[in-house]
């Protein structure tokens, strides 16, 4: 059933219990989804986690804080896979294959976080900031062709 502005109502009750696993999972780096998947309580969906920042301050600003610490992770997660060395591989199909796969892994980390926080993996071009231009962090991520595989 829909409510106003088409959100979603749940007929779970909201607890502290579970708000606090909620929040731990997040803290974890885990998206709403998973977090409704891992608790597996019947009624936690998304939508209903989201309705309780709107109706419990004090899950807003847990909430919030979690939100943070996700995004974090993501951050550093994202760093670790641009960063790690690629093992050897027998042949160029197989690394062309690997740098694939962490572009990919890259790409959806770099959207959440672009969801999540929109200025943290803008080009510096498209980042709106009324602090001077050297507060802004760039985010480069170099991953080699297969061409660079070659000896």
């Amino acid at each position: 059933m829909a409510g106003k502005k088409g959100m979603k109502h749940s007929k779970l009750k909201y607890s502290k219990k579970l708000a606090s696993q909620v929040i731990e999972l997040m803290e974890q780096g885990n998206t709403l989804s998973q977090v409704c998947e891992k608790l597996d309580v019947e009624g936690l969906k998304p939508y209903t986690i989201l309705g309780w920042r709107r109706f419990y301050p004090e899950f807003k600003d847990e909430y919030e804080l979690a939100y943070d610490s996700r995004s974090a992770l993501w951050s550093d997660e994202l760093y670790t896979i641009a960063s790690a060395e690629l093992p050897p591989f027998d042949n160029k199909l197989e690394l062309t294959a690997e740098v694939q796969r962490r572009r990919f892994q890259i790409d959806v980390l770099k959207t959440l976080l672009n969801k999540h926080r929109p200025t943290a993996v803008a080009p510096p071009s498209k980042q709106t900031s009324s602090k001077s231009s050297d507060t802004k962090q760039e985010l480069h991520v170099n991953l080699p062709s297969y061409d660079q595989a070659e000896d």
